[in-house]
């Protein structure tokens, strides 16, 4: 007999355990999504079209050419025409994307004048200016010869910079080129989340219109694509890993197992190439799955929790069992000295409560921590900060909103994945993906930028409350409460300790 799969309009409610199985699944039919309801375009071009005319003025004006409008439009056709190719046409996954593009390049637009105005360069962060020194050396004539010598880190990224940059030479060569790829490719990343998002909550038009509105709206997102950074690369090879393994999860199949092998081994060499350290956690992420996929059978939570508790004793050992740990040390204290403000700065509450704490503390502390940050929500606001603090500023305001309805849907998620059944896998598998990766932050770095390339799982369980529901809505009130006062007695203690 057939295995058999979730069909996603079966989730058009929060709780459907009364649905009947003839509903949920059934025998013969094919891994592609029902006929989905197609979302009003009308305001989304709108405002989207709106942020890109501001978004390229702005380019053009602080670079002097007209480069800048004339790639991003090309960006937004091809991207455009994916989305209508067979496999990919999805009017959510369109929005998204469109919706997402536009922003970035409003942002783009915006951080490049600010630093500009500020500080007189097109950008300020060391890391971009690595990065972009680094593709200019290698551009030539020669494609095939742009990529990096032996040695250099963050291969492929720097490649595809040269390879654009090489293409687009006779419409400019400024640092909006690299920039705009990051902008396609955190949309791209966009679209591919809400493809996932579909296998754990199907046709539910007001949440795949959230999910892709929080996508484009969310500020370690503006970083990831308006600043010259490797990230947007790291985010795009996450985010097709957890759409994978989603897929996998929810439509069991021979093919759908073969696609998602494939796709972690090919993720995992190529993280080599982007951002080396991170090729472990896929093999991790090949065991979640295997847990996740005994939910299926059986509604112990054993099978659900082990994987985690495992880990979290893997984590407890790090600094005993691995060289790795003294890097991290090294790395924190070099981030205390540098930090003026914000919980790193020496003395601090964040140095108090999570950096100088034991591993046992640090993990499930420095998780919420990375969610709170940074602590004051006010720290990067300020002109002797640039463009990449400012949005690491804005993402603690947009984070402090997103959080009460993230714990929402991980209570709704972690429900569905105890009970067991066909329904549990994915919900399972998305639960132990945002722990454990934000157990892995916490252990290592408590660096909200690099957590960020898996935060498309948090905005996920963000996105799964069904809001129209008014019990729903009420238990987000009262966790928004919650949440606000944690912040704000966070804020208290800061205050005691900075002035007291």
């Amino acid at each position: 007999m057939a295995e058999t799969e979730i069909m996603p309009n079966a989730y058009e409610h929060e709780d459907f355990e009364s649905a009947d199985a003839s509903v949920v699944y059934g025998e013969g039919f094919t891994d592609e999504y029902p006929a989905p309801s197609a979302p009003s375009m009308s305001t989304t071009w709108l405002v989207s079209i709106c942020l890109l005319m501001v978004g390229n003025v702005l380019l053009v004006l602080v670079n002097g050419e007209l480069g800048p409008a004339i790639l991003s439009v090309l960006f937004l056709i091809m991207g455009l025409i994916i989305h209508f190719l067979p496999g990919f046409q999805d009017p959510y996954a369109r929005r998204a994307f469109v919706l997402s593009f536009c922003t970035y390049v409003f942002i783009a637009g915006l951080a490049q004048c600010y630093a500009y105005l500020v500080f007189d360069v097109l950008h300020t962060h060391i890391d971009a200016l690595y990065f972009h020194d680094m593709t200019r050396e290698g551009i030539g004539d020669n494609i095939f010869a742009a990529w990096p010598a032996a040695g250099v880190p963050s291969a492929i990224p720097i490649f595809l910079w040269r390879v654009l940059y090489t293409t687009v030479s006779p419409i400019g060569d400024g640092p909006w080129v690299g920039i705009t790829l990051n902008c396609f490719i955190v949309a791209m990343a966009a679209s591919i989340t809400i493809k996932a998002g579909r296998y754990l909550f199907g046709d539910s038009p007001h949440r795949l219109r959230r999910l892709g509105t929080l996508f484009a709206c969310c500020g370690m997102f503006w970083l990831f694509s308006c600043i010259f950074l490797r990230d947007s690369f790291a985010l795009l090879i996450n985010v097709i890993v957890l759409w994978a393994c989603v897929k996998m999860l929810a439509s069991p199949s021979f093919k759908n197992f073969i696609i998602t092998a494939t796709v972690i081994i090919i993720s995992a060499v190529g993280m080599v190439y982007v951002r080396g350290g991170l090729w472990p956690l896929f093999v991790l992420f090949m065991i979640l799955v295997f847990f996740s996929w005994t939910r299926r059978t059986t509604s112990s939570g054993v099978s659900f929790i082990l994987p985690i508790a495992l880990l979290f004793i893997g984590l407890l050992l790090l600094p005993v069992i691995s060289a790795y740990s003294a890097k991290v040390a090294s790395y924190v204290d070099i981030r205390a000295m540098r930090s003026g403000a914000g919980a790193f700065a020496g003395g601090s509450l964040g140095a108090a409560l999570v950096v100088n704490q034991p591993m046992f503390i640090r993990i499930p502390v420095g998780a919420v921590y990375v969610l709170a940050y940074p602590v004051p929500l006010w720290s990067f606001f300020g002109l002797i900060w640039n463009e990449y603090h400012w949005m690491k500023g804005y993402h603690g305001i947009f984070f402090l909103l997103v959080v009460p309805g993230v714990f929402v849907g991980l209570s709704i998620a972690i429900k569905r994945a105890l009970a067991g059944g066909i329904r549990a896998p994915a919900a399972s598998f998305v639960v132990a993906y945002v722990i454990v990766t934000l157990m892995v932050d916490a252990a290592t770095t408590l660096e909200t930028r690099h957590y960020a390339q898996f935060m498309p799982g948090l905005l996920l369980l963000a996105a799964l409350p069904d809001r129209s529901d008014p019990t729903t809505r009420r238990k987000i009130r009262l966790t928004a409460i919650g949440w606000f006062s944690f912040i704000g007695m966070g804020h208290i203690m800061w205050m005691a300790m900075k002035f007291f």
